[in-house]
């Protein structure tokens, strides 16, 4: 959130400027207050106990690891972990339009809802939005106001390459890991006393696609 200017509205969605709100906040308390309002979010979700540690997981690991910029990365490694605790997500690139500006990103959408993570370290402008679930702001429990798949200039390089490449070969290609994006998932999964063998999950998962949204 290092971009967003003292006296900017904060991105968290509350009104207030981000000196008056969360930018001496710690991160501890805001991810417990995130928990709390997606609980919520999801309060009629059968998966609801599955789908929360799979994505504060995945958000805390963020954070840890200070992924910045690493939104298809961290889209990659929450699409195989829904799937694998049951739903059928989509795995999607396009552009998306926030606050500030445009930017190319990966998300995921299960039965048309957004599911996003990665917005929390958006590389060109910190977070313009908090995080996404089932198509709610877990900051403030109401619809995103990012818009997805929006059409502006079009993918850049990076990001047309998704729709091309192997799924396979993107994930072992990973830089960061010795198993690339498998062992994430590996060792998140470990966090959430999942059992993952990375052959099979290679196997299974070697025909996925990701899908170019335009909307």
């Amino acid at each position: 959130m290092s971009n967003v200017g003292r006296n900017e509205s904060c991105p968290c969605g509350s009104g207030k400027k981000y000196k008056h709100c969360c930018l001496n906040k710690p991160e501890s308390d805001k991810f417990a207050t995130w928990k709390v309002n997606a609980l919520e979010i999801l309060a009629n979700e059968p998966q609801r106990d599955s789908i929360l540690a799979v994505f504060f997981t995945t958000l805390e690991y963020i954070e840890r690891k200070n992924w910045a910029g690493a939104c298809h990365a961290v889209s990659s490694v929450l699409y195989v972990l829904l799937s694998e605790i049951g739903l059928s997500p989509t795995l999607c690139v396009g552009e998306v339009r926030g606050d500030r500006g445009f930017f190319d990103h990966s998300w995921v959408e299960v039965e048309d809802k957004i599911f996003d993570v990665s917005v929390y370290k958006n590389l060109d402008y910190g977070m313009m939005f908090a995080p996404v679930i089932k198509g709610y702001d877990i900051d403030t429990k109401e619809q995103t106001k990012g818009i997805y798949g929006i059409k502006f200039e079009g993918l850049d390089p990076t990001a047309q390459m998704l729709t091309n490449i192997p799924f396979n070969s993107y994930m072992s290609g990973f830089p960061d890991n010795k198993n690339g994006l498998w062992g994430v998932i590996k060792d998140l999964g470990n966090e959430m006393s999942l059992d993952f063998d990375l052959e099979q999950l290679k196997e299974k998962y070697s025909q996925t696609k990701w899908v170019y949204k335009v909307n």
